[in-house]
């Protein structure tokens, strides 16, 4: 039997590909980002507030159905070198999430973040407790990941809805009457490979709470 090759669908692997490629290489291996992925109306909020920020400007952040990055809260980022030490990271996230159960999320209005306003940000009332989970990620696969440059655990909980590089004042008074998103639950930690500034390219694996 002869396959015809879809092209569409080549290209679209081939982008996902050159995404990869293109990853920073600061550090020797591959960068993952573990988080809680977003789901339901949380998603679609992040996705059409994304939508409407890049009808005003460019956004290097990208929800739009042709990107491969998502929504996300971030709890921990980082290098892996090697095969056995990314299996043991799954690992360790699995024995993790079956310890946890969901944690509710109140988000706040998103903002332009200060002082550079490249990152329109969502920020949480449950900081301390994710942030608790965020130290207790790290403490139990530190050893096989490289970590990044700068102190993730200490940085505010948050959701990365766009990057851009102009039309600061417009977007600030957009952001200021734009609605505040509904509470949603974390119940589950996922993993991708990351993608630019901060993003996360698909999913590679989640592990539910039970």
């Amino acid at each position: 039997m002869n396959f015809k090759i879809n092209f569409k669908t080549k290209k679209m692997k081939d982008n996902f590909i050159k995404a990869l490629i293109d990853q920073k290489e600061s550090r020797t291996g591959t960068k993952i980002n573990i988080h809680f992925p977003l789901r339901g109306d949380i998603s679609n909020y992040c996705i059409e507030l994304n939508r409407e920020i890049q009808r005003l400007t460019k956004s290097s952040i990208d929800f739009s159905p042709k990107s491969f990055q998502i929504p996300h809260l971030t709890l921990y980022s980082g290098f892996v070198t090697n095969e056995n030490n990314f299996n043991s990271i799954l690992n360790e996230i699995y024995e993790l999430a079956q310890e946890m159960n969901p944690i509710e999320i109140t988000p706040t209005r998103p903002i332009l973040v200060k002082p550079k306003k490249n990152y329109i940000f969502i920020h949480t009332d449950q900081s301390n407790q994710i942030n608790e989970l965020k130290r207790d990620l790290k403490d139990r696969i530190s050893k096989w990941i490289q970590p990044l440059g700068w102190d993730i655990i200490s940085e505010a909980p948050h959701i990365s809805i766009a990057y851009i590089n102009n039309n600061y004042e417009e977007i600030e008074e957009f952001l200021e009457e734009y609605h505040i998103g509904s509470n949603w639950y974390g119940d589950s930690i996922e993993v991708s490979y990351s993608g630019p500034w901060g993003s996360c390219l698909g999913s590679i694996r989640a592990f539910e709470f039970p």
